[in-house]
Parts: structure tokens; C-alpha cells; sequence
């Protein structure tokens, strides 16, 4: 759960892989381990904090080419098989290489964009606490009388 005030969010630990490593996980839980992926193909490359124009092709084969260089192949199914993808493990926060799996799949996922909530706003006073809840925000800073 993230902090509903923004100025905790600098204070939330992260973990980030190197960027050279995947993702594995048994998606499907088959017993056999996926190299995660995504049907997104889109790449962009930043002008000030907003995106500025493409920075790969936009079909499959050809982002993929992008994306990964080298060191995969397809299979007869067009599937894309990686002859080696080495994973993260990390020592205190730091990223280092972890696990390398070989002839691995990538699973790709189907893109789902994101989808926006809306709602009528009003003037109960348990709405307004309720969009603070966190694990960090106390509901004892108020009392709250609901009719």
C-alpha cells in the first residue's frame, strides 16, 4: 500500500532490477518458469518530463530486436525463447545478477490499459477521510459522526 500523501512517497523503499535482467516467474503455475513480458510495443523517448517521439518500432519482431538484441530466437510457434535470461537477486538493496535460466519462454501478456474511475464527489465527511486511509494515516486524527 502506498502512502496517500504524497509527501511520504519519498520515503517508500524500492527495489529495482538492472536493467539487463529479467522478470522470471512459473505464470502459469505449470511447473516450468516464464520470462515476463508484455504485448506493448511502444517505446518513447522524453522532451523535458513529457513524452517526445518513438524510440523503436512499433511490431512485435522488430521492438523485440530493439528491446532484446540478441541471444533468443522463435520457436515454430513464433514464441519467443531466450537462450539465456539472467535474473536479479539482491545483496542488502543492491541489484546483483542472480539465477540464469536457458531456453526460457517469454510470456506476453495482453496489454490492458489503464482505466479511470470517476465519481461524484460529495460532502460527507467520511469520503473525504476514506480517500487518506493508509497505513500511515491515523483515523483517530478526527472523529467521525455518520448519520
Amino acid at each position: 500500500m502506498l502512502p496517500s500523501d504524497e509527501k511520504f512517497l519519498s520515503q517508500v523503499v524500492t527495489y529495482r532490477n538492472k536493467s539487463n535482467h529479467f522478470d522470471v516467474f512459473d505464470i502459469d503455475g505449470d511447473g516450468h518458469p516464464e520470462v515476463m513480458g508484455v504485448k506493448y510495443y511502444y517505446a518513447y523517448s522524453l522532451k523535458g518530463k513529457k513524452p517526445y517521439k518513438m524510440r523503436a518500432p512499433s511490431d512485435r519482431k522488430s521492438f523485440y530486436k530493439w528491446l532484446y538484441k540478441d541471444h533468443y530466437r522463435y520457436d515454430s510457434a513464433d514464441q519467443v525463447i531466450f537462450e539465456n535470461a539472467a535474473t536479479s537477486k539482491f545483496s542488502g538493496r543492491r541489484a546483483v545478477k542472480g539465477k540464469t535460466y536457458y531456453d526460457i519462454p517469454l510470456y506476453e501478456a495482453d496489454y490492458l490499459p489503464e482505466t479511470i474511475q470517476f465519481y461524484k464527489p460529495t460532502s460527507i465527511p467520511f469520503v473525504r477521510e476514506l480517500r487518506r486511509v493508509s497505513s500511515t494515516y491515523s483515523l483517530n486524527r478526527k472523529v467521525l459522526k455518520l448519520n
